[in-house]
């Protein structure tokens, strides 16, 4: 055992945590990486909501009518990147997706939700669609300053939650003469399979 990848891995996975408690934490956003048709990839910023460290899983939230929701449910193989400019560290995870929309855990996620955050699933126009740029986004009741928190049911049904099982963690350390970086595979319980290190 190299008690330093040990604490690497440990190190990666308590920053990730840290991110849920603290909205300024770099890793609180990530670029998420799905596959469309004909295999095209397709890349965005997702916000992560929730972290289990044991079960190696992260959680997000998207728009139910968002492309990334169905090329989930059709290819849920998914790429992850995080990056922290002030450490300069980058964490790149694999892991296989699943949404889920309606369940005791998507109810739980969407109360668990800030007010304001839940209007954005209340929006009018799809994501993803072509406007003249003159579209109203938000219903009357949902636009102003005091908004009605049973008004913004109306976006419960497009609200989905992203869980992703990771399978592995590739951790890069930039520096000026030297970088440093180390792989963690995992098996489909979260115990860890395989730790090295590799060329950066």
């Amino acid at each position: 055992m190299d008690s330093k990848l040990d604490a690497i891995e440990v190190q990666c996975w308590k920053s990730l945590a840290l991110a849920i408690e603290d909205r300024d934490h770099p890793f609180k956003t990530a670029v998420l990486a799905t596959l469309g048709a004909r295999s095209r990839l397709f890349q965005r910023t997702v916000v992560l909501r929730g972290v289990d460290g044991d079960r190696r899983e992260l959680i997000f939230h998207t728009d139910a009518r968002a492309k990334k929701f169905q090329q989930i449910k059709t290819k849920p193989a998914v790429s992850l990147l995080f990056w922290d400019p002030s450490s300069r560290q980058q964490l790149s995870l694999q892991g296989v997706a699943e949404v889920t929309q309606r369940s005791k855990f998507a109810d739980d996620q969407w109360h668990r939700t800030p007010v304001k955050s839940r209007t954005i699933y209340s929006v009018l126009t799809p994501p993803g669609t072509v406007t003249d740029g003159k579209a109203r986004f938000l219903p009357r009741e949902l636009s102003g300053i005091n908004i009605d928190p049973a008004a913004l049911q109306r976006g419960r049904p497009h609200f989905a939650v992203i869980k992703v099982r990771i399978d592995s963690v590739d951790w890069l350390q930039l520096k000026e003469r030297e970088h440093r970086r180390a792989s963690f595979v995992y098996d489909d319980d979260g115990s860890q399979k395989q730790a090295r290190w590799i060329g950066a």
